[in-house]
């Protein structure tokens, strides 16, 4: 005599087994719930934190954007971020709206936190003026098209 066959439901899904055995439901995996204590936190929780992908991140730490004691190890490999990580990647998003390459912001703005605002001016106004210069090139560019599309035109009105 055989074991009747058992119905087995999970809350997925329900399916017919022969196994004498039921094995018990899995418990659904509860997100991690964001700290608020002020203790640090893990890299898919600063992303969502801060709009950026894990891989920015990552990136971020191998090319040194963070102070030391912003990325902390856990025994087991996990990133864990502290709050200083947070606004160093808000400082990193502001730099690159401003214009400021990665290499712009991990030599200039290393010390941002510590400098005195004369320093934090000093190094603004250079790249504003870096940013002129850009649109000045920009809008040379475009007065050259401008005059290259008024050439065409000036063409098909001949013809």
């Amino acid at each position: 005599m055989g074991v009747p066959p058992v119905v087995r439901d999970d809350g997925r899904n329900a399916r017919v087994s022969s196994h004498w055995k039921v094995k018990a439901p899995r418990r659904p995996l509860r997100p991690r719930r964001p700290r608020t204590d002020g203790a640090s936190m893990r890299i898919g929780e600063l992303a969502r934190r801060t709009g950026v992908t894990p891989s920015t991140l990552r990136f971020y730490e191998e090319q040194d954007m963070f102070s030391p004691g912003q990325v902390l190890r856990t025994p087991n490999g996990y990133r864990d971020y502290t709050e200083g990580a947070r606004q160093r990647v808000a400082l990193i998003l502001a730099g690159r709206g401003a214009g400021f390459s990665l290499l712009d912001m991990r030599t200039q703005m290393r010390d941002w936190p510590t400098m005195t605002d004369a320093e934090r001016e000093q190094i603004l106004r250079a790249q504003l003026a870096v940013l002129d210069q850009r649109a000045a090139e920009i809008d040379r560019s475009r007065a050259e098209i401008r005059e290259v599309l008024g050439i065409f035109s000036a063409r098909r009105a001949e013809a």
